[in-house]
């Protein structure tokens, strides 16, 4: 007798129904999805980055169902039809596992550097960017973007249930370390992803 399927193999079950087979990213369905907090997300950038869509990236994937127990990690992230990411150079990109608070440091060292063509912003109006974009990442704005940024006490409550990766690749000029970003987030659904990258050239 073949003892029932458990709560675990459940979930791992791949969705023709056969048990042997671990859920895999491949077998999910993902399509990019209107982000209007795309624009807070992009606050830590300078002014110059955030209108360059060649240098710069904030998008919102949504994948057809969770991702259940299946990793968070470079598979996930090569399911996105992302210019950062370079599907085409797989062997290339570099992930991994970040938490939330390295995150955020992230962010706020990155409102703060110089860029290529022009300073960076002062102290405190860098940490305020860099907690819009923390929150925006996080999925802590509202649907429609046009409210007020939460408190950080809430930011970093949401920003707790997300995991978080940091990523780099051939898309990143790499002509200076602090000139690169790249984060992803997938938020508590484990259904939705979003990514904020940027690079400069020299």
């Amino acid at each position: 007798m073949i003892p029932p399927l458990t709560a675990k193999d459940q979930d791992r079950a791949h969705p023709s129904g056969d048990p042997l087979r671990a859920v895999k990213p491949s077998d999910f369905k993902v399509v990019e999805v209107g982000w209007p907090a795309a624009r807070y997300a992009k606050a830590v950038l300078l002014a110059y980055q955030a209108q360059d869509d060649a240098i710069c990236e904030a998008r919102l994937f949504k994948f057809d169902r969770p991702l259940g127990r299946v990793r968070f990690g470079k598979s996930v992230l090569l399911r996105l039809e992302a210019e950062s990411i370079w599907e085409e150079r797989r062997g290339d990109l570099d992930v991994r596992q970040a938490d939330a608070g390295e995150v955020r440091e992230a962010l706020r060292y990155y409102a703060r550097r110089d860029g290529l063509l022009s300073h960076g912003r002062n102290r405190e109006l860098a940490e305020l960017d860099a907690w819009s974009s923390y929150a925006a990442l996080s999925g802590a704005l509202s649907g429609d973007a046009e409210g007020p940024v939460p408190a950080r006490r809430e930011i970093a409550r949401a920003a707790h249930r997300c995991e978080w990766l940091m990523f780099s690749s051939p898309w990143h000029t790499r002509a200076a370390a602090f000139w690169d970003l790249g984060i992803a987030a997938l938020w508590p659904g484990r259904d939705t992803i979003a990514i904020l990258a940027a690079t400069d050239s020299d």
